[in-house]
């Protein structure tokens, strides 16, 4: 005789089994949300970065070296002091860092991106692995 009420109440072990594999990807959709999130806001960061360089390498820099370029000529003839030419030198050595800073900054999201889209041949650290 078959037993037709065996097939109205699914086996147990397929209930643990879906739950199971319903769980894994969540899981798996969380961790791709993450990386994401993280690749749009390092990409956001990445074009901010590119926008501050552009901005101090066109206007800030090539200001203050005309700052210092008055300061020294009023130093030469004596109608600035020591103090405003080195503070003129030290506003062109401020720009040059933080365009430096925005180099680096740029540099290291666009790897952070590569790392994300798996471009970097395996070097980067995952930090989503084995959650």
């Amino acid at each position: 005789m078959i037993e037709l009420l065996a097939w109205a109440e699914p086996h147990p072990d397929l209930l643990a089994l879906t739950e199971e594999s319903a769980a894994a990807q969540s899981r798996q959709q969380a961790v791709v949300n993450g990386i994401l999130g993280e690749f749009h806001e390092s990409l956001a960061a990445l074009e901010a970065a590119r926008k501050q360089e552009l901005l101090l390498q066109t206007r800030l820099l090539p200001q203050v070296e005309l700052g210092f370029q008055s300061a020294l000529a009023g130093y030469q003839t004596g109608k600035v002091d020591f103090a405003t030419l080195l503070d003129a030198q030290r506003q062109i050595r401020q720009a040059g860092l933080d365009e430096l800073k925005s180099r680096v900054e740029r540099q290291m999201r666009l790897t952070k991106i590569e790392c994300l889209a798996g471009e970097s041949g395996g070097a980067c650290r995952r930090p989503y692995r084995n959650r």
